[in-house]
């Protein structure tokens, strides 16, 4: 009957069991003293040397919060910290630089922090099952590190040169940024990008330039042999009095399954001497010329994570979270509807034999099941619209609609992708026959021509009620509650349909049965 969402017990560790915390801010991440820091460069995050130690993984719960908030706390110290340095530098440069030591001092304390916090998330992401817009935050915490680590480094470059009386050549006064980039994805030829690029320049506490040109993209393939030099329509920007400006890509062709990035580059003049600056690549992308291309193109993205020995099981689980929600159009901040702790479960038992360590054959395996069922949620708007009103159950074992429906009356009926028919849909349903609940695989004939699926399940008397979930960002896991069809399903519908007045094949009927 129609009521509240009841919350389902979780297969899975629960968002919020501080018992299978992994780690505590107050642990110590690792010995500052192996950062080996360089000029203008990016930490790389450590290798997971044990990941096929199985793991007792947790979400998203309480205490990561926390530490995300700390790091967000700590990331807005550095900035000003940073900020305060410089302009400290400066005077003691421009004076009798009796103070450049307890400066070189700060600024080596200020990149361990730095690299303190990309270690810390490093194990979030590796260790703990995120939710949508805590992976979107994480995205953006390391971007923005990556960002201070770059200007403090050069900070600290100029001091060694200064303590040798010396001048740093202009190159080295100067670093470009992407201080903000869209997540890894897959882009439509001739459209522009709804996020852009955000480009900064960087500079040194004594830096001084006599021009600076416009901010240019660079387009870069893995595979160049498949590529053309006019892929990206040509587009600059000034950088404003921030030093910033913000670009859109788009392009005249697609990138033919190849991957790519851009590189932004401008042009510094300093008296005679004229010379390149340039950023580190952006986030990896493909861009198809038509939809269809879309999952396979995907699949080319996300192919490139798996490092030779595998990736982590709760690694893969984050970054497939990821490219689902942006892959069904929806926004990380504030998704509808996502992968639940269950369903993650349920694709790690099923197809992944719940392995701590996937190896990139093993995904690839695995896609060719997943790839037509997110076809379907991403084409099809009157699926995704009862997919994200819960109205699909979503990914699920027989087993557990089976033990779902134990309680529910006659009629009741749960939606979910077919474990044995990639991208097709099976009902599970409650029956009056001694076979109590069965299940029934929909066919094509079922939703022939304009006949969507909502209308099969709303002209059907098979089917009184709806099994109908929620998905629960605090837990993670997926809230449910029974509602009749009707109710259910008519906003859904592009119209009102008319109410409808058996053997086995594969384990499903072959017609409904009351």
């Amino acid at each position: 009957m129609d009521g509240d969402f009841i919350k389902q017990e979780p297969t899975t560790p629960d968002w919020n069991a501080a018992d299978q915390f992994l780690a505590t801010p107050q642990t110590p991440m690792f010995d500052p003293s192996q950062i080996k820091m360089q000029p203008q460069s990016i930490p790389q995050t450590p290798s997971n040397s044990s990941i096929f130690t199985p793991l007792t993984t947790r979400a998203l719960g309480k205490e990561s919060v926390e530490d995300l908030n700390g790091i967000s706390a700590k990331l807005r110290e550095i900035s000003a910290a940073i900020l305060q340095l410089k302009h400290s530098q400066r005077e003691t440069l421009m004076g009798d630089g009796a103070q450049l030591g307890p400066i070189s001092q700060q600024l080596q304390m200020i990149l361990m922090e730095i690299g303190n916090c990309f270690q810390m998330l490093q194990m979030i992401q590796t260790t703990r099952f995120l939710s949508p817009p805590q992976l979107g935050i994480c995205q953006r915490l390391q971007q923005t590190l990556g960002v201070e680590h770059v200007h403090a480094a050069m900070l600290q470059n100029e001091l060694r040169f200064a303590a040798n009386r010396q001048q740093p050549p202009p190159q080295q006064t100067v670093a470009l940024v992407i201080s903000k980039q869209p997540s890894p994805s897959v882009e439509i030829r001739g459209k522009s990008w709804e996020e852009g690029f955000e480009v900064l320049l960087l500079t040194s506490a004594t830096a001084k330039f006599d021009e600076i040109s416009p901010v240019r993209m660079n387009l870069l393939l893995a595979d160049k042999s498949q590529g053309k030099s006019d892929e990206l329509k040509d587009e600059s920007q000034m950088l404003n009095t921030e030093q910033m400006a913000t670009l859109y890509p788009k392009f005249a062709n697609g990138t033919r399954k190849n991957l790519a990035a851009l590189v932004f580059t401008i042009q510094v003049k300093v008296g005679q001497l004229v010379f390149q600056v340039e950023t580190p690549p952006s986030n990896s992308f493909v861009v198809i010329t038509n939809e269809v291309q879309y999952e396979e193109a995907l699949q080319i993205l996300i192919r490139p994570s798996f490092p030779k020995q595998g990736l982590a099981w709760v690694e893969f689980a984050n970054l497939l979270q990821k490219h689902f929600v942006i892959s069904t159009r929806q926004e990380l901040q504030a998704p509808k509807r996502c992968l639940s702790l269950e369903e993650l479960d349920y694709l790690h038992s099923v197809f992944f034999s719940r392995k701590p360590g996937i190896l990139v054959s093993e995904f690839d395996n695995f896609w060719k099941w997943f790839s037509p069922a997110l076809h379907k949620l991403r084409h099809q708007r009157p699926l995704a619209q009862l997919y994200q009103a819960g109205l699909i159950y979503g990914f699920a074992s027989r087993e557990g609609v089976n033990k779902l429906l134990e309680t529910e009356n006659w009629g009741a009926c749960v939606l979910r992708f077919s474990e044995k028919n990639p991208g097709s849909f099976a009902v599970g349903y409650v029956t009056s026959t001694e076979e109590r609940i069965r299940h029934y695989l929909v066919k094509e004939e079922d939703i022939s021509g304009k006949k969507t699926l909502g209308e099969f399940l709303y002209e059907a008397p098979h089917f009184s009620s709806i099994v109908q979930v929620q998905w629960d960002p605090t837990s993670g896991c997926m809230l449910r509650r029974t509602v009749d069809k009707k109710t259910a399903l008519e906003g859904t519908l592009p119209k009102k349909p008319r109410e409808a007045a058996n053997k086995t094949q594969g384990g499903y009927d072959q017609k409904l049965v009351l």
